[in-house]
């Protein structure tokens, strides 16, 4: 079969010599994917062309009962965290991960990942998965129209030098063959999202985020309508202005029933004309990119690593959206940070560390750990 074809090219890199040589991932292991690709390419030819609708059967839905058929991942330069569900606005890019695909990630980076490795374990591993991650997102182009794939595709690897865009460059013939029809709007992958959103609705994340709170998704939603409405007033910031906004940020909002407090996360979004450098952080980026910023907005703490903790009254919160949604510089969210915020240098910084702790315990006892304060920012 095909898997068993392509058996040899699915080998994972391995740490032989303990020699930093990472020429051999650039040619041995990418060649070997390409020729993966290249025979994946065939028998996707034979698959024949479907109608949207048809097409999501090809989405696994979790069996009605499985959360991790939908997951989006929040990445910090050198950090991140996963959270089930479609969770924020529409975002650029998208793995769909059929099981080949999800066995390497894990092999690559569960099973076979030694955290106390040497060097070249370390950057075998960052480059390899790199080839997974443009295998995940040409899964996804696929069920675009074919027309639009290939510019969808460059849009997200904008900025590259030649030589390296044409060296990296997967097989692309399977770009012109159609494989999904039945788009009725101009905006193709932003109706796929709402297929794929419709395709896995009984087992993601419903009313758990305010970017996209339409009546179906927020009903739900236990909120005082005017917490909803300041929240979602937050969440609409974008552009230049989130450039001073700590990455992560958690928000505490003090009811005026005892025990009621409510738990929020910020989540500042950074647009980068591409993603494949492992070294591209805050001033790898120039101001077209932070222009795209975004922020989300969810009802639980989100990360590991928090850059600010806010503490607002149920009775100031329409106030805190507003002063939020005027920050312009530094001097504006030094200002904001000053009324609302709680530096790590005051008294109270501890105790509100230690009910964010707990309120992350409650709120997921088995994902839970420990926040790691080491990234606050005392500004």
């Amino acid at each position: 079969g095909f898997l068993g074809e392509t058996a040899d090219d699915l080998q994972l890199p391995v740490d032989s010599s303990g020699l930093l040589n990472p020429l051999s991932i650039w040619t041995r292991y990418w060649q070997r994917q390409r020729r993966y690709m290249e025979t994946k390419q065939s028998m996707f030819e034979t698959i024949g062309t479907h109608d949207i609708q048809h097409a999501m059967n090809f989405i696994w839905d979790g069996d009605g009962q499985n959360p991790s058929a939908s997951l989006t991942v929040f990445r910090h330069f050198d950090s991140g965290s996963v959270a089930y569900g479609l969770i924020g606005d529409y975002p650029e890019t998208t793995w769909v991960i059929d099981y080949p695909l999800l066995e390497r990630i894990h092999y690559l980076l569960v099973a076979g990942f030694d955290v106390y490795g040497n060097l070249t374990h370390q950057a075998n591993t960052r480059i390899y998965m790199d080839f997974l991650r443009m295998e995940g997102e040409d899964h996804f182009l696929a069920f675009l129209p074919a027309n639009q794939r290939e510019a969808i595709r460059n849009s997200w690897y904008a900025g590259l030098r030649t030589g390296v865009k044409n060296f990296f460059t997967a097989p692309q013939a399977w770009l012109q063959v159609e494989s999904v029809t039945g788009y009725r709007s101009q905006h193709p992958q932003q109706e796929l999202y709402t297929y794929i959103q419709k395709r896995v609705s009984a087992v993601a994340s419903k009313g758990r985020h305010l970017n996209h709170c339409d009546d179906a998704n927020c009903n739900e939603q236990p909120l005082p309508a005017k917490i909803m409405q300041a929240l979602q007033q937050i969440a609409a910031i974008q552009g230049q202005r989130l450039h001073v906004f700590p990455d992560v940020a958690f928000v505490r909002i003090r009811m005026n029933e005892p025990g009621e407090d409510l738990a929020f996360s910020l989540i500042r979004n950074k647009a980068y004309k591409n993603v494949i450098s492992a070294f591209t952080d805050e001033n790898g980026r120039d101001r077209s990119d932070i222009e795209q910023d975004t922020l989300t907005v969810v009802n639980w703490l989100e990360g590991a690593y928090p850059n600010f903790f806010f503490s607002v009254a149920e009775s100031d919160i329409e106030a805190f959206a507003q002063h939020c949604a005027q920050i312009q510089n530094m001097e504006d969210y030094k200002a904001f940070a000053e009324r609302y915020g709680i530096r790590r240098t005051q008294k109270e910084f501890w105790k509100l560390a230690d009910w964010f702790q707990d309120r992350l315990h409650a709120m997921q006892p088995i994902r839970g750990g420990l926040l790691d304060l080491n990234r606050y920012e005392n500004r």
